[in-house]
């Protein structure tokens, strides 16, 4: 196990609990301008920007929360509507935090028909699930799950084209995939992460076959300083060396310095990957295992969102993704609860 990416991935696990506590601290704002408030009870807020309607209810360790908001039109901007609901569960479950948090967007504007159905879980130190449907289009959908028990990250994205991305922790490599609607490749990137290496490699198939490349200079043996005086220079025996490719260097403390370049399918040569071809040595990733990597994903994807429950074709997943939903709005009651809203002005 690699401590440092296992904790990559706990710190994008736990930012899903900061978008938490902002819905939180707008909720108790919201909370304390109520002129009463009792335990499920329904309590009205509003301002000239909205009409907002809060019901909280407690039971031993759990939070239940339910979030009504309605926008007034604005016409400097074009909006007819703009209503959203939340609905959130909290637990502690194993002296770990645990939450359900479902959210519903309605937006209508001269340029806008926007109906989007989202959740995220989230279970402290372990697991996390983001996920959006376009309810205009049931076949539009993104998700996105973070396991840091079995090291593994996977975000699919089918909104025109068609995104899959997978970290594995154990392979120490980051896939990703942009795929156009037929399903024929456009982009192919593999980032490689300590202690492998740190590489970049993305490979622009649909856009004439450019390719990008990423060293780590700590990595690189060969040369000897950065002149930073000009623009960022790297310096071998006193002469500037690799000075058509891309300088970064990261002053924050860290001590990170990358060069890139992009560059033809033709100029991809093997000399050029372990940087030789300019007095340099890269020999933590070799072309031969480069090549097998670019193909990992390509091969392999179908049956990795297997593994995570995608099943068919990847256009009809609306089902799976529904049931993954603990509790869906109830649309006869946020009915109500808007019109009681609207009479609020």
């Amino acid at each position: 196990m690699n401590p440092r990416t296992n904790e990559n991935l706990k710190l994008e696990n736990d930012a899903l609990f900061l978008d938490l506590s902002k819905f939180l601290e707008s909720t108790i704002n919201g909370l304390e301008t109520c002129t009463s408030f009792s335990e499920d009870d329904l309590c009205i807020t509003q301002n000239v920007y909205f009409n907002a309607a809060v019901m909280v209810k407690t039971e031993n360790d759990q939070l239940f929360i339910e979030f009504f908001k309605d926008s007034k039109p604005n016409d400097s901007v074009g909006n007819d509507q703009d209503k959203r609901v939340t609905m959130l569960y909290m637990n502690i479950v194993d002296d770990q935090l645990y939450f359900e948090y479902v959210r519903s967007i309605k937006k209508i504007s001269e340029i806008m028909n926007m109906d989007t159905i989202y959740f995220n879980s989230y279970y402290e130190s372990n697991k996390s699930i983001e996920l959006s449907i376009d309810q205009n289009s049931n076949s539009k959908y993104q998700y996105r799950e973070i396991d840091i028990e079995k090291g593994k990250r996977i975000y699919v994205s089918n909104n025109r084209d068609f995104s899959v991305e997978y970290y594995n922790q154990e392979m120490s490599k980051l896939f990703r995939l942009y795929l156009d609607q037929d399903r024929e490749i456009l982009v192919n990137t593999i980032e490689y992460h300590m202690p492998l290496s740190n590489l970049v490699y993305i490979d622009s198939l649909g856009q004439d076959n450019l390719i990008f490349l990423e060293w780590d200079l700590k990595e690189v043996n060969g040369w000897d300083q950065i002149d930073t005086s000009m623009a960022g220079t790297l310096i071998k025996d006193g002469q500037q060396v690799l000075g058509d490719y891309v300088l970064h260097v990261i002053k924050n403390g860290s001590n990170e310095a990358y060069i890139s370049a992009m560059i033809t399918e033709e100029e991809f040569t093997t000399n050029l990957l372990d940087l030789s071809a300019f007095g340099l040595f890269f020999d933590a990733i070799s072309m031969e295992q480069l090549l097998e990597d670019s193909t990992y994903l390509e091969e392999n994807y179908i049956d990795i969102l297997e593994d995570f429950g995608f099943i068919g074709d990847l256009d009809e997943q609306y089902e799976f993704l529904e049931t993954m939903i603990p509790f869906m709005l109830d649309s006869e009651n946020s009915e109500e609860i808007f019109t009681i809203l609207e009479q609020e002005d």
